[in-house]
């Protein structure tokens, strides 16, 4: 119970610091954002091609496009089908976290090829499969960790947005901090990074 508070309260300093450094960014702003992301959510493989088309979906709100340049026969797409449908139909954030970086890690490696080798592509797709269990990432987010992550107890060890850090990230919120959904200190985190930017720019 006293970890459960203790949690409880550094998210509630979040939310305070949150509130308070994010108001350039528009209330519009969030709304057709929100309103884009609640669309894509809990997208259903159901064959081969499915795979594809989730790695496309989650560049529809990226900067960057995904040309498909890494894509080839000679990626297993059966295989990748399979571990995305084990993904999205766990509840169990402990199973989920193991299927994509343990017992899955080497077939992940090879489905963020068709993510153009981007681990922000990866953590969207994963993202739209189980939106309560897998953070999206990117760099808006990295920096708002960088400044604000210790708020929540998160010691940073990655110089860069790798495997690696999505793991000790996506732990963190799951496993240690036991969030039964992940998007609230996701999202506060991101705002505060992009607020970051937006200062630096003036």
């Amino acid at each position: 119970m006293k970890k459960h508070t203790l949690m409880g309260d550094k998210i509630e300093k979040l939310r305070e610091i949150w509130s308070e450094k994010t108001k350039s960014i528009e209330e519009n702003e969030r709304l057709k954002l929100s309103y884009l992301y609640e669309k894509v959510l809990y997208f259903k493989i159901s064959d081969e091609n499915d795979v594809i088309r989730l790695a496309m979906m989650a560049y529809g709100w990226m900067p960057t496009m995904n040309k498909g340049r890494m894509i080839s026969s000679e990626i297993d797409l059966t295989s990748i089908k399979e571990l995305l449908i084990n993904i999205q139909n766990t509840s169990e954030p402990e199973t989920a976290f193991k299927l994509v970086f343990e017992e899955g890690k080497k077939i992940i490696e090879k489905f963020i090829k068709i993510t153009n080798n981007s681990v922000v592509g990866l953590s969207k797709t994963l993202h739209i499969l189980n939106p309560q269990i897998f953070p999206i990432v990117d760099k808006h987010l990295y920096n708002g960790i960088k400044n604000y992550g210790h708020h929540i107890g998160f010691k940073l060890e990655s110089k860069k947005i790798d495997l690696n850090f999505y793991k000790d990230f996506t732990k963190h919120l799951i496993i240690d901090m036991k969030l039964e959904q992940v998007r609230e200190v996701e999202k506060m985190l991101f705002d505060l990074g992009k607020e970051i930017s937006i200062n630096n720019k003036k």
